[in-house]
């Protein structure tokens, strides 16, 4: 990982529960937890998995181990103990590291590894040891470990500060978990340039908009969830929008599919663009970002300067699927070739199951997943697109949209909706969405909720969707 630009006299990192680090002593702190965890037997070549908070403690780990050239597998601080033991396993790490005693000379807490179990995936062979393998959400199937290299990160890290124009007199405000790739990315960005970061877990609007000016933050990343919830505040306090307007000058969405109603709505309640961008864990993640310069609602901007993409049709009665070549893209899944192999061409090209166009002016649109396509008595719908309709519809605040098995239809379109105020007749949004789109790709089952549940990234989590769906107390 880059290392911290030591001329700056801010505060290079923040929390709220540990305070602020100025740099000198943030390289202090990072060095004593090196040596204790050399002294532990973290070596050059081996694995440390990290169960720890989204903390400074997680990005003192983080970089520490980076400097031993150990490989890291970072997880969720409150992942559950099966799930831990899974992936230690999975990976052989020696040492999970569980908690720090920051306020003790940076002593590390370890948990013990379980022992080797017939799940152990060999090791791959024919590339360095990857500097971190980062876990997939498994939205369709198991989780994989992503391989993701020295070279990659810091191409990442480069890349997007120069992009977004990051340098030492910004800070960056950052709700997003470090064992995230969007969250790891963000913090590699502020390293590389000389950026101070604040790291936050997810705060109320009020607060959160009390914490960039109280700050001084100039960058938001956070996602969508984060910026609907603001925009309420913002309808509210109209003052407190004209004053980010001329503090914050990138405010950054990603981590999942940004609707166009919640980006126009905010460009017009700040006066900014919210800038959406694309990425995936597999290429490290950033793929393309858009810039004020580039903005355009509905695109996610331009690819990163060296990243190659193309649209290749796959099914002729599919839009195109977006392949990516770039220097960060992973070396492969851990201890998986054959599906290392299904999305890995020879030649460095990565399949991401993206449908995409690409405007005139180089910019990416992207559609939906191919596997998310949905297959209605033989006719295509992107789900995308009929969640984008309903968010058009003034009483609809969120919504999200998936097919479900149906024994005639093959799957049936269906909408999880949650309104502004009473849920209305699902007829009548079924009326107003056929002025939107196309009769079949209208929901025939609607199914309202108070919110839509979200996993600890802020995406939809669509496995409490489906056991929703089954469940005989819904109101649809």
């Amino acid at each position: 990982m880059t290392t911290v630009h030591l001329q700056t006299q801010a505060p290079v990192i923040s929390d709220p529960v540990h305070g602020s680090c100025m740099a000198e002593e943030w390289t202090t702190l990072v060095d004593r937890l090196a040596r204790r965890l050399r002294e532990a037997g973290a070596a050059p070549g081996g694995r440390v998995l990290l169960r720890l908070p989204s903390d400074l403690r997680l990005a003192a780990a983080l970089t520490a181990l980076r400097r031993l050239e150990v490989t890291v597998v970072p997880v969720s601080g409150v992942a559950p103990q099966a799930v831990v033991e899974r992936i230690a396993r999975e990976t052989g790490v020696k040492l999970i590291l569980a908690d720090i005693n920051w306020q003790s000379g940076c002593e590390p807490v370890f948990l013990p590894p379980p022992p080797a179990g017939a799940n152990e995936l060999a090791e791959p062979e024919g590339h360095e040891p990857p500097t971190v393998i980062l876990y997939t959400s498994g939205t369709t199937g198991a989780p994989r470990g992503v391989m993701l290299g020295a070279g990659a990160l810091a191409y990442q890290a480069e890349a997007t500060a120069a992009v977004l124009g990051y340098g030492p007199g910004d800070k960056l405000y950052l709700p997003i978990p470090l064992w995230h790739s969007y969250g790891l990315s963000v913090m590699l960005a502020a390293f590389a340039s000389g950026a101070a970061l604040s790291l936050t877990s997810l705060q109320a609007p009020d607060r959160m908009a009390a914490h960039l000016l109280e700050h001084g933050c100039t960058s938001v990343d956070a996602v969508p969830a984060v910026y609907a919830s603001l925009c309420t505040y913002l309808q509210r306090e109209p003052q407190a929008a004209r004053v980010l307007a001329r503090t914050v000058r990138i405010w950054g969405v990603g981590g999942d599919k940004t609707a166009e109603s919640l980006v126009r709505q905010f460009s017009m309640l700040v006066g900014r663009p919210l800038l959406d961008g694309y990425g995936l864990t597999e290429c490290g993640p950033n793929v393309a970002i858009a810039t004020p310069e580039t903005w355009q609602p509905g695109t996610v901007g331009l690819p990163l300067p060296g990243t190659e993409v193309e649209l290749r049709k796959v099914s002729g009665s599919e839009p195109a699927e977006l392949f990516v070549r770039s220097p960060s893209v992973m070396q492969g899944y851990w201890g998986r070739p054959a599906e290392t192999a299904s999305v890995l061409t020879e030649d460095g090209w990565l399949r991401t199951g993206d449908l995409a166009e690409i405007d005139d002016r180089g910019r990416l649109r992207i559609l939906g997943r191919r596997s998310g396509l949905i297959i209605t008595a033989g006719a295509n719908v992107a789900p995308a697109e009929v969640r984008d309709a309903l968010l058009r519809l003034p009483q609809v605040r969120e919504a999200e949209v998936l097919g479900l098995p149906h024994p005639r239809r093959g799957a049936v379109v269906t909408a999880f909706v949650a309104t502004a105020g009473a849920a209305p007749p699902a007829g009548l949004l079924r009326r107003q969405l056929h002025g939107l789109v196309e009769p079949h790709k209208v929901p025939r089952r609607i199914i309202f909720v108070e919110q839509l549940p979200r996993n600890p990234n802020g995406k939809v989590d669509t496995a409490r969707l489906l056991l929703l769906a089954g469940s005989p107390e819904v109101k649809s």
